[in-house]
């Protein structure tokens, strides 16, 4: 198999081999550098969330070529990858990583299903950040959206028994509305808030930007069997390291 090689064309090049859709356009939202090999199409971007590297297609000849690269100095801006879903093993000898993450890049591939509560979600305010702060530290306390960051636009949120049970990040960046940090406090759970306040917000952000998407772990089947029901069928499996 050969190696993949640097080719001029950059973002055209991606999506016309991986794709147009709404994960490889945002991912080549600035200025791309693309690679193609056999089965593979892989980028440095510098878009909408800095320098990110990522790669569609096979596993081993995208991890090889961000060995090498890596190696060369060439990556040395990149924190990042985002690969196919990737076993660490496979991994293992070509990068030096701290740490991983599977997870699907989800986006409303259909009609947007309704949801009988979700009139109850409401956009937040300045005073809800010690709220959505405290509901984050509890369901994702790994989350980068807090209140307060550069990244997110907006709150929303659900409150019930007065409280706020239910939180979600508005990430919209570029031509894409994008959720985040969908929070459902576990006392909460089960009361179809989640669902509720994605519902709600995503059609908000469908009638802004006409496209909406969002991420979500591997490892979630409640969260991945709620997003399919609303629409969230088009997905690209990812995973995530960040390098030593």
């Amino acid at each position: 198999m050969s190696a993949p090689v640097r080719v001029d064309g950059g973002r055209r090049v991606v999506l016309a081999r991986a794709g147009a859709n709404p994960y490889t356009r945002i991912m080549t939202a600035g200025p791309t550098v693309a690679w193609v090999g056999d089965g593979l199409v892989a980028w440095v971007g510098r878009g909408p969330w800095g320098p990110v590297a990522g790669a569609i297609g096979d596993v081993t000849g995208a991890v090889r070529l961000f060995g090498t690269l890596y190696a060369a100095g060439e990556l040395h801006d990149v924190q990042r990858v985002h690969l196919p879903r990737t076993p660490l093993t496979a991994v293992d000898g070509h990068l030096r990583i701290t740490d991983h993450e599977d997870w699907d890049f989800r986006w409303l591939a259909g009609p947007l299903a309704t949801h009988p509560a979700e009139h109850r979600a409401v956009r937040l305010g300045p005073a809800d950040a010690p709220a959505i702060d405290e509901l984050l530290d509890r369901v994702l306390p790994r989350t980068p959206s807090r209140p307060g960051s550069s990244r997110v636009r907006g709150w929303w949120g659900i409150r019930a028994d007065g409280r706020l049970v239910a939180c979600a990040a508005d990430r919209s960046v570029g031509r894409l509305g994008l959720l985040a940090a969908i929070a459902v406090h576990p006392d909460a759970q089960g009361r179809g808030f989640g669902g509720a306040l994605t519902t709600a917000m995503s059609r908000s952000l469908l009638a802004e930007y006409g496209e909406v998407a969002l991420g979500v772990d591997a490892d979630n089947t409640r969260a991945i069997a709620l997003y399919t029901r609303l629409g969230f069928t088009g997905t690209v499996p990812r995973t995530t390291i960040w390098f030593a």
